[in-house]
């Protein structure tokens, strides 16, 4: 991996290349009933992370544990440690789930003296946590298994499994409480258009490193196969939607100057990526007293009746393709807020219908709406919010 040189910081953060022809011989692949037309893509370090089917390691703070207790000694051990800390029940009598007290909140500050500086109050005040004390004299015969809470940088929370014996669980509790552990994830793409952007060290970002993307068929199916890095072996890409979604990625970078920008920040290290996230429609739809800024502004629009301009608003709720990128900014206040930019693309074969009514208006669409194997869509909407606005 490249570090990110300071004259390249400014060049725009892209996904993957157009297609070309290529002289690429299938027979290297050393697969069965393969066939062309094949063409070639490139990609850069963050697409070739995207589909790449290896795991990626992130981190999210230990905040609490789920205990299991031995029958039928549930009673007397939680009657001799009383209740020197908040605890939820979660199903079973023998059950609980324990969450620390303190409130240590992880900060991104623009300076950083003055996050160390909040990192070593939170350090010294750590071993003062009620449930510290209770891992430190838990009896482990008691015990039947311990499986640990974290919590990510939104706040959303889940099950870690920890490995080894009942006393390794409790020692890796106390060790590790209230910090940033290492979270394993099966690989990038989660599942249902959700991509993990923690794997990748953003920053060290190198525009100019790029990888080879085959496309193929097998057995009448569009294959992709994905050349190696730094000597290893290449891979196939698992679901052909990957990369379809990667283009839509790309469309959307080259079309939303805020998204680009956004993630611009994530590669100066003024921000932190956390989700990208890929969906077919929007939560809400549009009516035709409420319109995408790039229709509402349009003379040809403005004159229109309620009702043609309602069969816009119809047109314009299908056909999309929404394209959400989670990131946290550094503040002067140090103060971690989840940011969400939104892009909703869509798809210019919807407004065919359209071209009477609206001339001017789908000629300038359609000559800023980049095309790609995907299709060729066009930025109708921008969504920014932020947590807890």
């Amino acid at each position: 991996m490249h570090t990110l040189h300071p004259e390249r910081r400014g060049a725009p953060v892209w996904i993957i290349s157009e297609s070309n022809p290529t002289i690429f011989s299938l027979e290297a692949l050393g697969e069965r009933n393969i066939s062309g037309p094949v063409k070639e893509y490139h990609l850069s370090e963050l697409g070739w992370y995207l589909l790449n089917p290896e795991p990626v390691v992130i981190q999210d703070r230990l905040v609490g544990c789920h205990v299991t207790y031995r029958k039928p000694w549930y009673k007397k051990l939680m009657g001799g440690l009383g209740r020197p800390f908040s605890r939820k029940k979660n199903g079973e009598d023998n059950s609980h789930e324990y969450l620390a007290h303190l409130q240590m909140k992880t900060y991104g500050f623009e300076d950083k003296a003055l996050e160390n500086h909040f990192r070593q109050i939170y350090r010294h005040l750590r071993p003062y946590d009620n449930l510290l004390r209770y891992l430190s004299y838990a009896d482990e015969s008691q015990i039947e298994d311990i499986t640990g809470i974290c919590e990510d940088i939104a706040g959303n929370r889940y099950k870690l499994d920890l490995t080894g014996t009942v006393q390794d669980k409790l020692n890796y509790m106390a060790t590790h409480l209230l910090t940033p552990v290492k979270i394993t994830m099966k690989r990038s793409y989660l599942s249902r258009g959700l991509f993990e952007l923690r794997g990748y060290s953003f920053e060290s970002f190198n525009p100019d490193n790029r990888f080879q993307l085959i496309r193929f068929f097998q057995n009448g199916m569009v294959r992709f196969f994905v050349s190696g890095k730094d000597g290893l072996p290449g891979f196939m890409v698992e679901d052909a939607r990957l990369v379809s979604w990667l283009q839509l990625f790309e469309q959307s970078l080259r079309t939303n100057e805020k998204l680009a920008d956004a993630l611009q920040l994530c590669v100066r290290g003024e921000a932190r990526p956390f989700k990208l996230f890929f969906t077919r429609q929007l939560e809400f739809a549009y009516s035709q007293s409420h319109l995408p800024q790039i229709f509402r502004n349009n003379f040809d629009v403005s004159r229109l009746a309620p009702e043609d301009r309602n069969t816009i608003a119809e047109t314009l709720n299908n056909q999309q393709r929404v394209i959400s990128f989670n990131y946290i900014p550094h503040s002067s206040s140090g103060e971690e807020r989840m940011h969400t930019h939104i892009s909703v693309m869509h798809d210019l074969n919807a407004l065919e219908p359209l071209k009477e009514q609206i001339p001017n208006l789908y000629n300038e669409i359609s000559k800023k709406a980049p095309a790609s194997d995907a299709g060729t869509f066009y930025l109708l909407d921008t969504i920014k919010g932020s947590q807890d606005e």
